[in-house]
């Protein structure tokens, strides 16, 4: 319960006894036999326990048997008559049911708290009879069921509180009948069905709070009646149709939470009389129509939450009237017009959020005014003109943020008085001239984003004052010139630092290594020029570093092997000179490098054979030559990557052998031989020589020439097979040259073509874009994509046929699947009809199937890192494939794994923004919006916005607005594991990637349905035989009859998770209806009974004594016996088939022993398992001899030392075993 909630309840505090009265002892003047009778019955309960606490409940005990009396126990309280009127066991640790809690035991009951404990199972109806309680606490614990009608008959209640159960089923309008109630806490349970109309009927109700439940429907008009209420949390449940009018009647309200529901229609005008109110809720909702101005009645208001919803208009001007108002939310609407100058009024406010609505016009100078202010969100909207100066008077401002909107001029000077300012978002504007010098006086700033702009001049000197403050400053693409300052400690505490696009020149400074905190460094596309400092290895925390597009000169420092986490270096589109420094292979965290369009020389170091984690390279246009090294890197390069460098060879289909280099030197070598010895015969035989060598040479070259034409002809680079070659030719003829008629899709990595091969057979042709001038020219999202599919085979992954790299374009080939990708399908409303709910857990178990493959049977890891519906593909019988590798990642253990941001909008972990690490939990995070989207039927942003934003940490699924409205409601059996699936899926969403699940563990949920203790009743579905993937189901404790499906889950399901297989009828006929003929026992609990199923199988069947009255817990030694056998495994206890709990019998199933006769079961055996060891020897038996006798008295030894009447003397039956298999030699 959250401290809002605790101090709304204060009103009720005189029903709760005071803290120091816990065990104060109330002396009655008479004890009577009532008394005695409600200590029998707590001690009753008392036993009940599963986990007596021996530090709260000592007390509990009769102390005197001739005068009993629970009044000096703790947490008991009494009356003057010396009876029990109140108990309060809240925060006692206690685990337990009410099962044996005798209520009609304690009629004087006034007061009963047993909320912050562990107590389960259902509310029992005879929580009826306790007529006198005027307060209920059961919450925080996890009961279960449904609430009992009985409710009704507690007509004194004033508190009823079971919130954060696991209380299910409808309230019942019974609870209309508390007409003395003042507070009523139904919040985080999983209540369904509609709010009764008969809560109208409580009058004297001040707090209602069903928050957190599967509520739905409307909001009844008979609420208007609670003239009384002050506080109102509807909140969190599916509730829809209109806010009623009706609302505006109650006067007293302080509090109203409607947000997290289905609710539509406009805010109703009337609620502008509840001129009480202080906090008001509304967001996450489809409220359409304009803001009413009514709302301007509300002077009382603190807090105004009505963001992410489809409101419209303009901001009212009476807004300005809530001067009380300290948090204003209208974020996430489609709201226009301009800002009202009346928002100046709100001298109190600290939060003011109107991001990503069409707000225009200027920012009024009028906002100065809000001197409380601390966080202003004016982003993603069309505000235009300038900056006002008057911003510079909000001078407790903590986050200002004006990004992307068309916003002109300079940036205010005033903002010097921006002190406590930590965050400034300016980002994606058309900001011009310099930045001011001011900003380095705004000593709090850690988060400088002024990307995206206009602005020009150098970077102010006065930033050196931010040195301590500033983390991110981020200057890319604007028109700065100059140098970097450096020096006197500037940026020494930044981790990311892009000046990118810029027009930065000169030498970079040897000052640059200071900057030791550095992450992340990109000074592209900017004219430095000469060496890059040797100092720059001081920056040992980088991960990223891009100097590419500039004009650094020189070599390569050989110090740069100091940047051992670096994961990508771009140093290309320079005039670097000299050979690749060999030290460049000390960067073991390397995974991208782009050394192309330079002057390097030389050959590559052999040691990039060392570099196991580099997956891309790029050296194309340099002066490079001789071997390639054999990496993958290399390996799996395209052409693209290695061109434009002198004679480079290896052993790849790409380039020439080096072989034919080498043989062509040796042939050289053996000409100037035959040349020099002629030289010293005779003139004549050396001119025949030359004239035959040259005549050779020629025959040779036109050989080559002869058979190295068709090669660059054809300008083919890399086939794999599929039934034979697919050559280029038959590639493009099948797609008409790439023929937007054969396009299927479009992408951001490229377009996807169908293509029919002359075999017949149909595949997917994925054709990459072009790559753009100054990119990496190995097109890395081709490279993974080949790497990535070569690597990997499974059934729930594309299947990869070969691909192919061309001077005009890289592609593809991969199986053509049908039904083409989840995207398209959900976005068709009869595609979408077809795709039924069995289909869609197939699919989202598919995905599943394929992340948990890549992140734990590949090696390493791979991570996806764009799982999203246009990347799941599925065939004829809808069975998911995961494609598009092309941002894939291998990840290196031990490493950071950094990279830049990638992946689909909306399906981005939100770590990644700011920390750029990728993870397998990346993914996850990915599959559980995917989840969401296939169950919901579209992208579920605005439910994993509720999540983000919720109060409650246990945030309820609101179903109705959850399934996708275009199929049939489900069943209530494929409902649950719908439910399941979402489950698991808010899971992976959890903001800390270290919550989340891992994939493998994400399949072993969905691989499991529990849908054990319901009510569920009638045959189980057919359709459980096509949800393939199910391995694992527990339908016990409900009312299932008919036959069991044919799927491996069922067939191996163990008895208590099928509990009722051996079904009744089978049981009766075996022992002829519980027959004396097939007694073969009795003792105290009940008789045992021998019986053949049809199947010939003989088991005992224990019978209890007394029948069970329709509930297993009702009666505690068949409840022990069943939870016992269904726990324990072992060769010498017996084997347990089953139980069963009917009207008339309750008894339990079991392996029958073979029934040996005394006399067989001879003094070997008896020593084997020994149980009990009488004073003397069975006489039945023959006299042992001396060794079995010596034997039997060693046991006879430890069986009265299991005697000792202190309980820390006696044996643990572990030595008891040990000694037993010493002496009888096992």
């Amino acid at each position: 319960m959250s401290e809002k909630t605790l101090l709304s309840l204060n009103f009720l505090s005189n029903l709760q006894p005071s803290q120091n009265t816990i065990g104060q002892t109330y002396f009655p003047l008479i004890v009577s036999c009532d008394s005695t009778e409600e200590a029998h019955a707590l001690l009753k309960w008392k036993t009940s326990l599963q986990n007596q606490n021996g530090s709260l409940l000592p007390s509990w005990t009769l102390n005197n048997p001739t005068k009993i009396s629970p009044c000096t126990w703790f947490g008991i309280h009494c009356n003057h008559a010396g009876r029990v009127n109140s108990i309060n066991l809240t925060s006692a640790g206690l685990k337990a049911t009410l099962h044996d809690f005798s209520f009609s035991s304690f009629p004087h009951l006034g007061y009963l708290d047993l909320r912050i404990n562990q107590f389960f199972g259902i509310i029992p109806p005879q929580i009826g009879n306790l007529s006198m309680l005027k307060f209920l606490g059961l919450s925080f614990n996890q009961f279960s069921g449904s609430i009992t009608p009985e409710i009704g008959y507690l007509t004194h209640l004033k508190l009823l509180s079971f919130s954060k159960n696991q209380l299910s089923g409808f309230i019942p309008h019974e609870i209309g009948r508390l007409s003395s109630l003042n507070g009523l806490n139904l919040y985080s349970n999983f209540l369904k069905g509609s709010i009764p109309p008969s809560l109208g009927n409580l009058t004297s109700l001040i707090y209602i709070s069903i928050s957190n439940n599967l509520l739905s429907g409307s909001i009844p008009n008979e609420v208007r009646n609670l003239k009384s209420l002050s506080d109102l949390r509807l909140d969190n449940n599916t509730l829809s149709g209109s806010i009623p009018l009706s609302l505006g009647n109650l006067t007293k309200l302080v509090t109203l939470y409607l947000h997290t529901n289905a609710l539509s229609g406009s805010i109703p005008y009337e609620i502008g009389n509840l001129k009480s109110l202080s906090d008001l809720q509304l967001s996450y909702n489809t409220l359409n129509g304009s803001i009413p101005f009514s709302l301007g009645n509300l002077t009382n208001l603190a807090i105004l939450y009505i963001r992410i919803n489809a409101l419209s208009g303009s901001i009212p001007n009476e807004i300005g009237n809530l001067k009380s108002l300290l948090d204003l939310r209208l974020n996430n609407n489609t709201l226009s017009g301009p800002i009202p100058l009346s928002l100046g009024n709100l001298t109190k406010l600290v939060t003011l959020y109107l991001d990503m609505n069409a707000l225009s016009s200027s920012i009024p100078d009028e906002i100065g005014n809000l001197k409380s202010h601390s966080d202003l969100q004016l982003s993603e909207n069309i505000l235009n003109g300038s900056i006002p100066l008057a911003l510079g008077n909000l001078t407790n401002l903590v986050v200002l943020d004006l990004s992307t909107n068309k916003l002109s001029g300079s940036i205010p000077l005033s903002f010097a008085n921006l002190t406590s300012l930590t965050i400034l978002y300016l980002y994606e504007n058309s900001l011009c001239d310099s930045i001011p010098k001011e900003i380095g006086n705004m000593n709090s700033l850690s988060i400088l984003d002024l990307s995206s702009n206009k602005l020009n001049g150098s970077i102010p000197l006065s930033l050196a004052n931010l040195t301590n403050s500033l983390k991110v400053l981020y200057l890319s693409s604007n028109h700065i010139v100059g140098e970097i300052p450096l020096g006197h400690g500037m940026f020494n505490s930044l981790i990311q630092l892009t000046l990118n696009n810029n027009e930065l020149s000169g030498q970079l400074s040897p000052e640059l290594g200071s900057l030791i905190q550095l992450e992340y460094l990109d000074l592209s596309a900017n004219t430095f020029h000469k060496s890059i400092p040797e100092s720059l290895s001081n920056l040992v925390k980088l991960h990223y570093l891009n100097l590419s597009n500039n004009q650094f000169s020189q070599k390569i420092p050989n110090k740069i092997e100091k940047l051992i986490h670096l994961s990508e270096l771009d140093l290309s589109h320079n005039i670097f000179r000299e050979e690749i420094p060999s030290q460049i292979c000390s960067m073991q965290s390397l995974e991208k490098l782009n050394l192309s369009h330079n002057n390097l020389s030389g050959s590559i170091p052999r040691c990039f054979e060392e570099m196991h984690w580099l997956s891309c390279i790029d050296i194309s246009y340099n002066a490079l030559q001789g071997l390639i090294p054999n990496s993958t890197a290399f390996r799996d390069a395209p052409m693209l990557a290695l061109q434009g460098n002198k004679r480079l060879c290896g052993d790849i289909k790409r380039l020439p052998s080096c072989k034919a280099f080498k043989s062509h030197k040796q042939s050289l070598k053996k000409i100037w031989v035959v040349i020099v010895f002629p030289l010293l015969g005779t003139v004549a035989l050396l001119i025949s020589l030359i004239g035959l060598f040259f005549n050779f040479r020629q025959r040779k070259n036109g050989s080559q020439t002869q058979q190295s034409s068709p090669r660059n002809t054809l300008g083919l680079l890399s086939v794999l097979t599929f039934d034979g070659k697919i050559v280029h030719e038959e590639i493009i003829r099948a797609t008409n040259n790439f023929d937007d008629g054969h396009c299927i899709g479009n992408g951001g990595q490229g377009s996807v073509y169908k293509a029919k091969l002359p075999t017949g057979e149909i595949v997917a042709v994925k054709k990459f874009h072009s790559p753009l001038l100054g990119e990496m020219a190995c097109q890395q999202e081709f490279l993974n994509e080949v790497n990535a599919l070569t690597k990997i085979r499974h059934r729930n992954i594309v299947k990869f046929y070969g691909f192919c790299s061309h001077a005009l374009h890289s592609f593809v080939v991969y199986e053509y699947l049908e039904m083409g990708s989840l995207a398209m399908i959900l976005s068709n409303d009869a595609a979408a009809e077809q795709f039924c709910w069995t289909k869609r857990m197939n699919a989202i178990k598919g995905v599943a199937d394929a992340l948990s493959y890549m992140h734990t049977d590949c090696f390493p890891p791979i991570v996806h890192r764009d799982i999203s519906s246009k990347n799941v593909l599925l065939n004829l019988e809808y069975e998911a494939h995961v494609s598009d590798f092309g941002i894939s990642k291998f990840l290196k253990l031990g490493s950071s794994n950094r990279t830049e941001l990638a992946g689909t909008f909306g399906y981005i972990a939100p770590e990644l923004a700011y920390t750029m690490k990728v993870t397998e939990k990346c993914d996850v995070y990915s599959f559980g919006v995917l989840a969401l989207e296939v169950i919901k039927g579209k992208h579920p942003r605005d439910f994993i916005s509720s999540i983000c934003s919720s109060l409650s940490s246990n945030l309820n699924i609101a179903l109705d607005e959850m399934f996708d409205p275009r199929l049939s409601t489900p069943s209530r059996h494929v409902q649950d594991k719908l439910i399941s699936i979402m489950e698991v899926s808010i899971s992976c969403l959890d903001e800390s990637p270290a919550s989340r699940p891992t994939m493998q563990k994400v399949i072993q949920s969905l691989e499991t349905l529990n849908v054990s203790h319901n009510n569920l009743s009638s045959s189980i579905p057919r359709c459980f035989e096509e949800i393939r993937w199910l391995s694992r189901i527990d339908i016990s404790y409900n009312e299932l009859e008919g036959p069991i499906p044919k799927s491996t889950a069922f067939r191996e399901a163990s008895m208590q998770a099928l509990q009722g297989k051996i079904v009744y009828e089978e049981i009766i006929r075996a022992t002829n209806d519980f027959d004396d003929e097939h007694c073969i026992g009795k003792g105290g609990q009940g008789s045992v009974y021998k019986g053949e199923l049809p199947y010939g199988e003989i088991i005992a069947v224990k019978k209890f004594l007394s029948p069970l009255p329709g509930e297993i817990a009702g009666q505690q030694e068949f409840l022990s016996e069943v939870e016992a056998l269904t726990e324990i495994r072992h060769r010498n206890i017996v084997k347990f088939y089953g139980f069963c709990s009917h009207t008339r019998h309750s008894f339990s199933s079991m392996i029958l022993s073979n029934a040996a006769v005394a006399e067989e079961f001879g003094w070997t055996q008896r020593m084997n398992v020994i149980k009990v060891a009488d004073e003397t020897l069975d006489p039945r038996l023959p006299t042992p001899s001396l060794n079995v006798q010596g034997k039997l008295i060693s046991i006879m030894e430890v069986a009265i030392a299991c005697l000792d009447e202190t309980p820390e003397f006696r044996s643990t039956m572990q030595k008891v075993s040990q000694a037993l298999k010493i002496w009888s030699g096992s």
